[in-house]
């Protein structure tokens, strides 16, 4: 059967879209969530498994804790430690219980991330594989593929972290939330207030960064090229012949600089966005406790409970700025694992090797009509009205001075680009 004709677009395939709206946040985390579950599903469960082990240790660590507290506060002192050694045993062996759920996930997320990275780095090799040749040819189709390439390799383990940060950090401050709501639900809604400003800025300097590298991609891949020009065995011998060291050497600090200008700004703006929302964050943060201390001056809430509030706050607080910071590290690596995921899914449309019939069994005639041929990143064709037949046996040789297209000719021959216009033929079969 044959395959489904799909509409291919180039712009699509070597521009990507650089505008990701932060509404998207589902979208990229159930697109993350998808190649991670693909790479190590038993991983995964186990993982996510541990983390609520953990979330419950910690509901039941303050659930303990105040009715450690009120037992210390209505107990005389002669009969205080016999009244809470049961209650510090339980403790004991909840912080025992969380403390290897931690061990454990910590290992099981270092093979995770390893498969994880494994899986996308496959992808992207599939589909560079699965390329036209006349693809290569094309620098925007080296800026996908190097950026989708390093993504493929670096953003897997950022994305796996920040899926499994985002799941840990949600179920830790559910567990504390629940456990603040049974003490005073005003608390809570402070708490959640609170990390309102930090959250939205952390997605800010996500996407910020994002932009960055794309932006980068292509003086990147000049960089790299002018570097490895300077440093590998093969191209040492014509950069001595003709003096072009010191020449390449200015172009890469050059591009270089420009990166470091580029970044200098990149960063100067995510710190002061950063500090802002730091500092937003702790004023909120700081308001809540003042009101929880009149809360216990005026009676309204029991020592017991601010003391354990006020834990459960500063415990709150915390796993909702972790949980921030996930969202913003699972938002920006989220972008950068969508567009190596779009260059996966784009390339293989690409790919042209599905024929309409099947190839004669012996060699046959050979034709070209009017056959021309332009480089993607050309304006000027290399072959233009190119007439050529070819019999069995025949030996053909191309001649002509550098750049006349000689080889260009022989890769079309080979059936290794396509014609840009007119036909080459197979004893008379389109090929």
């Amino acid at each position: 059967e044959e395959p489904e004709a799909i509409p291919f677009d180039a712009d699509t395939l070597f521009l990507p879209t650089t505008e990701r709206s932060i509404w998207q946040m589902p979208s990229l985390i159930r697109q993350s969530l998808a190649l991670v579950w693909e790479a190590a599903p038993r991983q995964l469960l186990l993982t996510v498994g541990l983390q609520g082990v953990g979330a419950v240790a910690i509901f039941f660590e303050l659930l303990v804790a105040k009715r450690l507290l009120t037992v210390l506060v209505d107990s005389k002192s002669s009969a205080a430690f016999s009244a809470t050694l049961p209650l510090i045993l339980i403790l004991v062996i909840i912080l025992a219980v969380a403390g290897m759920a931690t061990v454990l996930r910590t290992e099981v997320q270092r093979l995770l991330s390893e498969l994880v990275s494994w899986k996308a780095l496959t992808k992207v090799i599939d589909a560079a594989a699965s390329a036209d040749l006349v693809s290569f040819e094309n620098p925007a189709f080296h800026d996908r593929l190097q950026r989708s390439t390093l993504n493929a390799s670096v953003r897997p383990l950022q994305m796996t972290t920040g899926v499994l940060t985002v799941g840990s950090a949600t179920l830790a401050a559910t567990a504390i939330g629940v456990a603040l709501a049974i003490i005073d639900p005003l608390f809570l809604v402070l708490a959640l207030i609170a990390v309102v400003p930090v959250t939205i800025i952390t997605l800010r300097v996500g996407r910020a960064l994002f932009h960055f590298a794309v932006a980068q991609t292509p003086t990147d891949r000049q960089r790299v090229y002018i570097e490895s020009l300077l440093t590998e065995k093969d191209p040492a011998k014509e950069i001595r012949a003709y003096g072009l060291a010191q020449y390449l050497k200015a172009r890469f600090d050059e591009l270089y600089g420009a990166r470091i200008a580029a970044l200098r700004r990149l960063v100067r703006n995510r710190m002061w966005q950063g500090v802002t929302g730091s500092v937003l964050t702790a004023v909120i943060s700081g308001g809540t406790l003042a009101l929880l201390v009149l809360s216990v001056s005026s009676g309204r809430t029991s020592l017991a409970g601010a003391g354990t509030a006020a834990a459960a706050l500063l415990l709150l607080g915390s796993q909702l700025q972790v949980l921030a910071a996930g969202f913003g590290q699972l938002y920006e690596s989220g972008l950068f694992v969508r567009d190596f995921s779009d260059f996966t899914k784009l390339v293989p449309i690409a790919n042209r090797f599905h024929g309409q019939a099947d190839a004669p069994s012996a060699p046959g005639c050979i034709e070209l009509k009017n056959l021309g041929f332009t480089y993607p990143s050309r304006n000027e064709p290399s072959l233009v009205d190119i007439n050529l037949k070819i019999e069995p046996g025949q030996v053909v040789a191309l001649v002509g001075e550098n750049g006349s297209g000689k080889t260009t000719l022989a890769k079309i021959l080979a059936d290794l680009y396509p014609p840009t216009t007119g036909s080459m033929t197979w004893d008379g079969i389109e090929i």
